[in-house]
């Protein structure tokens, strides 16, 4: 009886050991993760710390090495023959007299048909002022003591061999119409002031020509 009763005080004791035993078990293995956890925990983070610090190193050395390396040789162009710079320049010069020489130069004709017509209208005042005299010049010839003076004169130069009667037209001509020497001086004129302004028409082209040349900067021939 006693030890039966010993037996069941036994058997019921012995599962509250076991108990004990397995609720102690898990606190144990909490305890050893969570020092497991806090020793590891700061090695990652060291291991982390220099690895960072090592890449930074690397970074600023890498950079400093590359600044303090010479600069290479310069690069080299690709060089132009005289003859290739010969064509280049003759073709700035064409393209400029292709379109601003040719503009210059058209004003320049421009102005030249002026002046021509200028001269010509000087002209024809001339001559409209000589017509006037025809009338009275034809009138003269035919009255009687007109023709009775080349009568006279016809009858010398027949006589003689002269010019009387040719002398004598050619003298009311220039007294009623014009002189040879007032149609020279007439003429010559208008062609001096045509010349004048010719050459005052040149001087201005050549000085518009030489502003848009060195406006436009145009190499000058070999």
């Amino acid at each position: 009886m006693r030890d039966r009763c010993a037996s069941l005080a036994l058997g019921t004791n012995a599962p509250t050991i076991e108990s004990s035993d397995e609720a102690k078990q898990p606190a144990t293995k909490m305890t050893r993760r969570s020092m497991c956890g806090s020793i590891v925990k700061p090695i990652l983070a060291l291991i982390i710390g220099l690895s960072m610090i090592g890449v930074a190193y690397w970074i600023s050395r890498h950079e400093h090495v590359g600044s303090a390396l010479p600069p290479g040789p310069p690069v080299p162009t690709p060089s132009i023959t005289a003859k290739e710079e010969q064509s280049r320049r003759q073709r700035q010069r064409e393209e400029f007299f292709t379109n601003q020489g040719t503009e210059v130069l058209n004003s320049e004709k421009a102005r030249n048909q002026e002046a021509i017509e200028r001269a010509k209208s000087k002209l024809a005042t001339s001559f409209a002022r000589y017509h006037q005299g025809v009338p009275r010049f034809a009138e003269d010839l035919s009255t009687w003591g007109s023709r009775y003076q080349f009568a006279k004169a016809a009858l010398k130069d027949w006589w003689s061999k002269s010019n009387t009667a040719r002398t004598l037209a050619t003298e009311k001509f220039a007294r009623l119409v014009v002189s040879d020497e007032s149609l020279q001086t007439d003429v010559r004129q208008v062609l001096s002031q045509f010349a004048s302004d010719l050459e005052a028409n040149r001087n201005k082209m050549l000085t518009e020509l030489q502003e848009k040349v060195t406006s436009a900067a145009v190499p000058c021939a070999a």
